[in-house]
């Protein structure tokens, strides 16, 4: 997982954005430092500097000399594992709806929501790294198996495949 990841902030064909924390409307900001995000097929990746969950290096990257802590990865687009075809890219992906249980929040703005989690956690910007891909499901099983196979915690807004807490 940490050398996929590596190799994708590396590559010179993936791109980023940031979105920071501001008082204007957070959809309305994220669609515009979004503008340039191709609505093709990929996997998007979102940092930040704070260290959300303690003890996990794992989740530790460098970019551009700072230190950044994976916070969050998600596919748009490909071909899902039982062949159905999922046309939204990433940039429809990105500017999405977000549910979270654990919050209460059903089909809540992206924008609004991130712009929830950085007020809450005290980040002041994410950094969105993206790459676009035919099978983005293939980089996210690849993602999610190495963190169940080492039983190292997910990003801290991942939380798919149900699996319980990390003893």
């Amino acid at each position: 997982m940490m050398q996929l990841i590596h190799e994708i902030l590396m590559d010179n064909s993936h791109d980023f954005f940031e979105f920071k924390l501001s008082d204007i409307d957070p959809t309305l900001n994220l669609r515009q430092v979004s503008i340039n995000v191709p609505d093709l097929s990929g996997l998007y990746l979102v940092f930040c500097t704070n260290e959300i969950k303690p003890d996990c290096s794992h989740l530790r990257f460098q970019i551009k000399g700072v230190d950044y802590f994976l916070i969050y990865f998600g596919k748009a687009g490909g071909t899902t594992n039982n062949g159905r075809v999922l046309k939204q890219g990433l940039k429809g992906r990105i500017n999405n709806v977000v549910s979270d249980s654990h919050r209460n929040i059903k089909d809540l703005k992206r924008g609004e929501y991130w712009d929830l989690i950085m007020r809450e956690k005290g980040i002041d910007h994410f950094y969105i790294s993206y790459v676009q891909h035919n099978s983005p499901q293939i980089l996210e099983d690849m993602i999610y198996s190495f963190l169940d196979i080492n039983n190292l915690t997910y990003p801290y807004l991942n939380k798919k495949r149900g699996r319980g807490k990390l003893s």
